[in-house]
């Protein structure tokens, strides 16, 4: 009788441990909510960290974007924030819908050119100003050597008859940073407005006389007042 007693304790005893301890589906299931209610909780304290930037993008949406993502490539926010590149993207595209345009000296657009004038037009539909003349062109913004050339800068050159006076400028429309090697638009007597390379070995190699710079981060213009800009300048009959 006390052998069956002390064998029915063991089992009672067996059975009410089993029952204390979680089978290994509910020790699993608890994990993966323990898990993923941390992860949210570290998604939420990253979101609000002073790590992010929070910003409204056109639409409206508000997002929150770390160091990284502002830094990168296609983030579709360029045009958005009015960002430099966006700005000299912009400047080349409009300064090439007038490829073909003809030369003539004095003029200042739209439908003729000569180099100055057609730096000045193309800079002033974008809220830029510069001067009527090459000459006067070339003592605006700030000089600079070849190796800090980007998009947008401006290419000076002699005349016809050479020397170190100012004749003729153009605007840098690429830049090859491996060869470097670079493409400039301007309004040539001879082809009207053209992308040219330089140094091309020739004509403007011989007659080249400095890079300037005025375009940076201070005349960047939002997209929303540059495409206000443009539409006003096609109402006019400027385009």
């Amino acid at each position: 009788m006390k052998r069956l007693i002390y064998i029915l304790s063991i089992a009672l005893s067996a059975v009410a441990m089993q029952a204390a301890e979680p089978s290994a589906d509910t020790a699993a299931r608890d994990d993966y909510q323990n898990d993923t209610a941390a992860e949210s909780q570290m998604e939420a304290s990253d979101m609000f960290s002073t790590d992010r930037i929070f910003a409204v993008d056109a639409d409206g949406d508000v997002l929150a974007l770390n160091p990284w993502e502002m830094l990168g490539e296609d983030d579709g926010l360029g045009e958005d924030f009015g960002s430099l590149s966006a700005l000299q993207t912009d400047l080349v595209d409009y300064a090439s819908s007038f490829i073909g345009t003809r030369y003539r000296h004095g003029a200042k657009g739209p439908k003729a050119f000569d180099c100055s004038g057609f730096t000045s037009y193309v800079f002033k539909n974008f809220g830029m100003s510069l001067s009527s003349s090459s000459r006067a062109q070339g003592v605006q913004g700030r000089q600079i050597g070849k190796d800090e050339v980007m998009v947008g800068d401006l290419m000076f050159f002699s005349g016809r008859r050479g020397g170190k006076t100012i004749g003729h400028v153009g605007m840098v429309v690429d830049v090859d940073e491996v060869t470097g090697k670079i493409k400039f638009i301007h309004a040539a007597t001879s082809q009207g407005v053209v992308i040219q390379s330089f140094p091309d070995g020739g004509y403007y190699s011989q007659r080249f006389l400095q890079f300037r710079r005025v375009l940076d981060d201070d005349n960047v213009v939002p997209f929303e007042a540059r495409n206000g800009r443009s539409d006003k300048a096609a109402s006019e009959g400027m385009l």
